[in-house]
């Protein structure tokens, strides 16, 4: 039960951020001349997100203990876990925080990708 409740959770966060994301790329491109400065933000974004994701996801594979209690989580700690005892879950802060650290990196990303394309 509670693993579905977790998975259910995720998928929520997941869909919320994408219609986010989906509601500023159409409210962004709706001039042809924004498009293109509009889809080097968009492509920061993703790859910035990507990395972040991938960094996050060997941080995983390092933990081989069963029982351990630990903070999981680059930059900021995102998920605590618990061991046998219980005690795991997000901690909110650290996602939204991973979420600015994701937002500034891409903006300041696309800022540099369109000064030098223009």
């Amino acid at each position: 039960m509670c693993f579905s409740l977790k998975a259910a959770s995720e998928a929520a966060i997941d869909a919320g951020l994408a219609a986010i994301a989906w509601w500023a790329h159409g409210f962004l491109t709706r001039e042809v001349a924004t498009q293109r400065r509009t889809e080097r933000y968009g492509i920061s974004l993703l790859l910035v997100t990507c990395g972040l994701g991938i960094a996050n996801n060997s941080y995983f594979w390092r933990s081989r203990c069963s029982d351990c209690f630990a903070p999981h989580g680059i930059p900021f700690t995102f998920f605590h876990e618990g061991g046998f005892a219980g005690g795991e879950g997000f901690v909110w802060t650290g996602v939204l925080e991973n979420f600015v650290v994701v937002l500034i990196v891409a903006l300041v990303s696309g800022l540099v990708w369109n000064r030098l394309a223009a």
